[in-house]
């Protein structure tokens, strides 16, 4: 059963996340569930033999068999918005970055940490070898650290090698006006700092704005 937490999120919003969890952020599969049902409520009310018609895989299918496991997943979701761990944004929200929505198929929802006006602004992003040159260390870190002064947001990885150089680029600002100015895209999860040893930088670019 869903606790009171369920009123941070609208009944289609519930229904978005319990799509994209049955589906397992399978943008293809959440598209043609979309497409044909018209609405992500209407989707997930669906029966599973409507689901089999429409080529669903079968791993989806089980995931669309057993309700409450889903339910489960957003009730603890929901306990951590509430909680403050991170935030939820939705493609049909003002607040979803506008450069996002124009690629061919944008995922339906973001989670966030940190300052998400970020999202919203000029991004160039840097990404490369995780075991790059000394010399490329440096030409990484100088580009971003100029970029973020010039109004650009770093977007990168945090992954190791050139990913992290170019976030630390971005945050080694002397005037407070440019701190901050780096993404980090978590592949792993919002909930899941990956590599664990990259915790430090993590804190960081939520202390400084990111």
């Amino acid at each position: 059963m869903m606790t009171a937490v369920t009123s941070l999120l609208s009944a289609e919003q519930r229904a978005v996340l319990a799509l994209w969890t049955e589906v397992n952020a399978s943008l293809s599969a959440y598209h043609k569930l979309i497409s044909n049902f018209g609405t992500a409520g209407l989707a997930w009310n669906a029966k599973v033999e409507a689901w089999r018609q429409l080529g669903i895989h079968s791993t989806h299918l089980k995931r669309h068999e057993q309700p409450e496991q889903t339910l489960t997943t957003i009730d603890k979701i929901q306990q951590a918005l509430l909680d403050g761990k991170y935030g939820l944004l939705f493609a049909d929200q003002p607040d979803y970055p506008a450069q996002l929505l124009e690629i061919y198929d944008p995922p339906p929802l973001l989670f966030y940490r940190g300052d998400k006006a970020r999202l919203q602004q000029a991004q160039i992003a840097i990404v490369g070898s995780r075991k790059p040159t000394a010399h490329a260390q440096k030409i990484t870190f100088d580009m971003a650290q100029y970029l973020a002064q010039a109004g650009y947001i770093i977007t990168s990885g945090l992954a190791l090698g050139v990913d992290k150089r170019a976030h630390l680029g971005a945050l080694a600002q002397s005037d407070a006006e440019y701190q901050g100015r780096t993404v980090g895209v978590m592949g792993t999860g919002i909930d899941v700092n990956y590599p664990n040893h990259h915790d430090k930088l993590f804190g960081q670019i939520i202390d400084q704005g990111g």
